[in-house]
């Protein structure tokens, strides 16, 4: 393993998405979308709840009726029914998980085709590479993993809330390795309990988790201009911050599972 600083794996990102950004953009452009979305969609519900405190405060009379719009709102929500609430928010819950779930799901898909680009195994990408992970091959691997790490992490969190965001950067290189190791052995060839990838990445991150976090600190700037941008910027940043963390994969994993 070759000694890297931060700077040198951001730059090396870099590097290699120069001349090469329509591609990147390409690639990552699935959940970029999602997040334009969203970023927009906070953005409105910050302006709303600034603008009716404004009103609130600012004026007695509106005070006055704001507080009877969200008592009529309370009695109302009252006489429809604990047992609808419950249903709607748990409606409301699994939706976040399952999307949550499908985003990681395209994270695999360009994080891996990432990986193979980054080597010059592949010399451009596609829209449809970010959907690899769904394909016949490598969905149940790719959902069964995604799901174990989830609930480790829920665990580890449960327990001790430190520990639990530790396991987020000890757990970060599964994926990858999973994919370096089919590439080498065959699917039929490798380990088949989704656990030992799990092991496996965070055995490669005893003593770089530290870097990895203050990698994903140093990322702060660009999250700033995301929000300054409502979320356009994500087109750009989503495909810089990938490539980066493949960058700090195949520097940390080098030849060991490939």
């Amino acid at each position: 393993m070759q000694t890297m600083t931060i700077g040198d794996y951001k730059r090396q990102a870099r590097q290699k998405l120069q001349g090469n950004w329509g591609a990147a953009i390409r690639l990552n452009a699935f959940p970029a979308a999602l997040k334009f979305v969203g970023t927009i969609l906070a953005a409105l519900l910050i302006i709303g709840v600034i603008t009716i405190l404004i009103i609130a405060f600012g004026n007695t009379q509106a005070n006055s009726e704001v507080n009877n719009a969200i008592k009529s709102s309370v009695e109302v929500s009252a006489n429809q029914g604990a047992n609808s609430t419950f249903m709607g928010s748990y409606g409301n819950e699994l939706s976040s998980v399952l999307m949550s779930i499908i985003i990681a799901m395209v994270s695999t898909g360009i994080y891996w085709t990432s990986l193979d680009w980054l080597r010059g195994k592949k010399e451009t990408v596609k829209f449809i590479d970010a959907f690899d992970g769904f394909n016949s091959r490598n969905i149940l691997a790719n959902f069964m993993l995604i799901l174990v790490m989830t609930l480790f992490k829920i665990l580890w969190t449960c327990l001790f809330i430190i520990p639990g965001c530790i396991k987020v950067f000890s757990y970060s290189q599964t994926l990858f390795i999973y994919k370096d190791m089919v590439d080498k052995h065959g699917k039929d060839n490798v380990p088949t309990s989704w656990a030992w990838y799990v092991t496996a990445s965070r055995r490669l991150m005893q003593g770089h988790k530290a870097q990895l976090f203050w990698l994903e600190v140093s990322f702060i700037g660009w999250y700033i201009l995301v929000f300054v941008t409502l979320g356009l910027a994500w087109f750009w940043v989503m495909p810089y911050i990938n490539m980066t963390r493949t960058v700090f994969y195949e520097n940390l994993a080098g030849s060991t599972f490939k």
